[in-house]
């Protein structure tokens, strides 16, 4: 089915439509936005509407979708997303999708699995966008489902395509604090299904170093490392005057226990204020998270302000804003497992905007260990730390501009999109066999 001239078709698989609207989307979008040479197309399963700055064709599939077409056969189980044309979920219907996310009942979950295992997914329409677009590789991303897994494994039976597989959470190992044994009954039976397409793969990439080497050790494979890339080329950007308060600007959820390590650091500052150390300090807070009573208690400082959230296109503006950006990790060990293998693409942002980064989170959590391992930010791993280090930027000019420039030399070295994405093109140019492998060579 692969094609045979012109530019290189690659084939996406993932649960979002790619779309800065999304996390995973603004990922993909990253990987692939000005590479030169290709052509891509995506197949996802969720409900939002595609929104890339490169030409992509879409195809969509539902448990909306895949339910009407049990109903009745006529009704395509997935369709192919044109623009406007494309079917939205009603305000009524998003609502009681958003509450579902939010309340994670565990039979829901069952059933949407059960309708994709009985679902006509291999439709008419299906075959046609795949066969019609002529791909050369399928690169896909597993979740913690079971049903995008075999999504992906039909894709690569319809098309006998290679596959290259992107994995960015721990969603296969048995490192979690969970007490619930439906967790684990159904931790063990995606894991299967997951190390099934892991061992068909022709090429896995994980986010970090640390998840790399775990994920080889666990399935004998050699993985890649993929994550976002920026341009860092020419001088870094210029620090903001230190005619005022130290700032220290956080931009990013609040879920998973970050909150809670935001209020420790407002502690901290409140004291460095109280003691008149230096300028003294400030934290701002930018983030969509709803904030609950207790979060706005603790929270509550006159040197801590809740911005609220801001679409992603201020961000860069807000971070250029800051003397000292902050990313933070929960230090509770059930929520810390959840996140031990993540690496959060925020923190290239950081890099490129050439700020100090603060990073507050256990040390063998896999951002965290990126940090530390390339010198990168000042990084607190226990709490007696937070103080001193927080003391330390608000007295000394040197040492925020330090740490600055070590961020963003470590940016430069292992972020720059002039480097990763040819290198990135390259591995999946070999899965498709386009270009010899380097065992081959």
């Amino acid at each position: 089915m692969a094609s045979t001239g012109g530019k290189f078709k690659i084939l996406t698989v993932t649960s979002n439509a790619l779309s800065g609207a999304t996390g995973i989307g603004s990922t993909f979008i990253n990987f692939f936005e000005g590479m030169e040479g290709i052509e891509l197309a995506n197949i996802y399963t969720g409900y939002g509407l595609p929104n890339a700055p490169f030409e992509l064709r879409s195809f969509r599939i539902t448990e909306k979708s895949l339910l009407k077409n049990l109903l009745s056969p006529k009704a395509p189980s997935g369709e192919e997303v044109t623009g406007d044309s494309a079917e939205a979920l009603t305000e009524s219907e998003r609502k009681s999708y958003d509450s579902v996310r939010k309340s994670r009942p565990r039979i829901l979950f069952f059933l949407r699995e059960l309708l994709w295992a009985v679902g006509r997914v291999e439709s008419k329409e299906l075959r046609s966008f795949v066969s019609g677009f002529e791909p050369d590789v399928i690169f896909a991303i597993i979740n913690d489902t079971r049903y995008l897994t075999k999504l992906v494994q039909r894709v690569k039976r319809m098309t006998g395509l290679p596959v290259c597989l992107f994995i960015a959470d721990d969603f296969c190992s048995l490192k979690r604090r969970e007490l619930s044994p439906f967790f684990w009954i159904g931790r063990v039976i995606k894991r299967s299904a997951h190390g099934k397409l892991i061992r068909q793969c022709s090429k896995v990439f994980m986010m970090t170093d640390i998840a790399k080497r775990e994920y080889d050790s666990m399935y004998g494979i050699d993985c890649g490392v993929m994550t976002k890339s920026l341009d860092f080329s020419g001088e870094p950007p210029k620090l903001p005057p230190f005619n005022g308060p130290l700032r220290f600007v956080y931009t990013g959820n609040l879920y998973n226990g970050r909150w809670q390590q935001l209020a420790a650091l407002g502690r901290a500052i409140e004291r460095v204020n109280e003691e008149n150390v230096g300028n003294g300090a400030e934290l701002e807070i930018w983030s969509m998270s709803p904030m609950t009573e207790e979060m706005e208690q603790a929270l509550s400082s006159p040197h801590v302000r809740f911005m609220g959230g801001a679409p992603t296109s201020e961000m860069p503006a807000i971070q250029s804003k800051a003397h000292v950006l902050v990313h933070a990790e929960s230090t509770s060990p059930r929520e810390a497992a959840v996140v031990r293998l993540s690496f959060s693409t925020k923190l290239v942002d950081y890099m490129r905007a050439g700020r100090c980064i603060f990073a507050v989170g256990p040390a063998e959590q896999a951002s965290i260990a990126h940090l530390k391992e390339n010198s990168a930010a000042v990084c607190v791993t226990e709490g007696e730390e937070l103080y001193p280090a927080v003391r330390e930027l608000a007295a000394s000019e040197d040492a925020v501009r330090s740490y600055a420039a070590a961020a963003w030399e470590c940016g430069r070295k292992n972020h720059d999109s002039a480097a990763v994405k040819p290198a990135f093109l390259a591995e999946l140019e070999m899965a498709a066999g386009v270009i010899p492998s380097s065992e081959e060579q």
